[in-house]
């Protein structure tokens, strides 16, 4: 019966009974659109870079985040690779690198090129300077060409407004209460850079030191107080343990920017769209990681309150006679070098008035009713005093000697009647005579 049934079918097939399957109907593909005769294919742009720090910094995250979005943003026309420092170059070598065309990117401190640039720390911060934000603003509103000017002459572009802007770190960590300039004296303080000269002149002992024995120096009794950073980055290194007091103040350490550099013959190669994606994706890392960093810091400070330290605002007092030292620091350094004095002159300028004007700018609203201006300071003048008579200044210039008003100083003014004297939107209210002022102090 099996091969009846098989013989059955098979006849069926041949006579055609049993349909044939219907032909699947294959829809063919559109014309592939073409670009306009002679349109160039855009051409994939590789660069890799490194950052100056080790993977697991802040620093490092934020410029992997900036390599992934310019990528992105770029439809993947131009490919950013970061490595973590040391791995392309020895960790602080970037700027050389660049230049040589060994990295095509990196992000590095300015204040670490200060050998080939001695103004370069003022475009990582300056004692006593501009807020993070004003700094920023200085910085895409004119600083940055004058960073470029400083390294002409290096195959080095700076992106305007592209780098790392982070808060201002601690004043100090003590285990000394520091309420008055007084107590500073005799402290020994761990302190790097423009604050060790400025704590020195204070009267502190500073010493230099590796932050890896910070800790145990404290444990020791070894210093009596340290700078080192951010509330975030101390806490990290459990500075919570070894100092019983917390000082928060901007003054010492304002913030920090490193900038985003690229080296300029890539730079130079690159498309106008691509580098409007390079800039402004820096523009918008810059911002978000400083936000990142701030409310971070926020946190850690409440963590070393919960921990039992004793947080507290740096006294104004101490305040305002570190910035007066501080402004006198910088003076000094820029009457020896244009380019220092040029940088320092438009961050003043963006600020606000200066504080440390030349005499008679600062004394222009009374200079009708001056008689005599005296100020003192050890070493200074004819046995610490200096003066000031504006008759003098033209007929015998030479027996000007108080050349500069220094904030946080104390000045001796006689004028002739009643009068205010006003220097932005301060005002003093002299009385006909003798009158002793702070300038700009408190």
């Amino acid at each position: 019966m099996l091969v009846v049934a098989v013989v059955a079918i098979l006849s069926l097939m041949m006579v055609g009974s049993i349909p044939e399957p219907a032909a699947l109907a294959v829809e063919e593909a559109p014309p592939k659109e073409e670009g306009p005769p002679g349109a160039p294919e855009v051409e994939l742009v590789e660069w890799v870079g490194q950052s100056y720090l080790p993977a697991g910094y802040f620093m490092f995250e934020s410029l992997q985040r900036v390599c992934e979005r310019i990528t992105t943003a770029s439809g993947e026309h131009l490919e950013l690779t970061v490595e973590p420092g040391g791995e392309l170059c020895p960790a602080g070598e970037e700027f050389d690198q660049v230049h040589e065309g060994n990295i095509d990117f990196a992000v590095s401190p300015f204040l670490i090129w200060t050998g080939k640039f001695p103004a370069a720390g003022l475009f990582t911060t300056r004692a006593g300077g501009m807020s993070p934000m004003e700094k920023y603003s200085w910085f895409i509103s004119g600083g940055a060409e004058l960073a470029q000017e400083m390294i002409a002459g290096y195959n080095v572009q700076l992106i305007p407004g592209g780098g790392q802007l982070e808060p201002a770190e601690i004043f100090l960590h003590s285990n000394e209460p520091i309420n008055e300039p007084a107590d500073l004296k005799g402290l020994k303080i761990r302190a790097v850079g423009d604050a060790a000269e400025i704590l020195s002149r204070m009267g502190a002992g500073t010493v230099l030191m590796p932050s890896e024995v910070i800790h145990k120096n404290m444990e020791r009794g070894v210093i009596d107080a340290f700078e080192y950073s951010t509330a975030t980055l101390n806490w990290a290194m459990s500075f919570q343990e070894v100092a019983e007091y917390v000082y928060v103040s901007e003054c010492r350490w304002p913030h920090t920017f490193n900038p985003f550099l690229v080296n300029k013959t890539r730079w130079d190669e690159l498309p106008d769209d691509l580098k409007i994606i390079v800039e402004d994706v820096n523009k918008a890392e810059a911002i978000s990681y400083y936000s990142e960093l701030r409310a971070s810091d926020i946190e850690h400070l409440q963590m070393f309150r919960d921990y039992g330290c004793v947080v507290q605002p740096l006294s104004g007092e101490v305040e305002q006679a570190f910035v007066g030292l501080a402004n006198e620091y910088y003076d000094e350094k820029a009457a020896d070098d244009p380019f220092f004095a040029e940088v320092l002159e438009s961050q003043r300028d963006f600020q606000g008035d200066n504080p440390n004007p030349d005499v008679a700018e600062g004394l222009g609203s009374i200079l009708d009713k001056l008689v005599m201006a005296y100020g003192y300071r050890t070493g200074e003048g004819v046995q610490g005093w200096t003066v000031y008579n504006p008759e003098w200044a033209v007929a015998h210039p030479d027996w000007k000697t108080l050349i500069t008003l220094y904030m946080g100083r104390g000045y001796w003014l006689n004028v002739s009647q009643v009068c205010d004297l006003t220097y932005g939107a301060n005002t003093y209210h002299l009385d006909a005579g003798w009158n002793l002022i702070s300038w700009l102090g408190w």
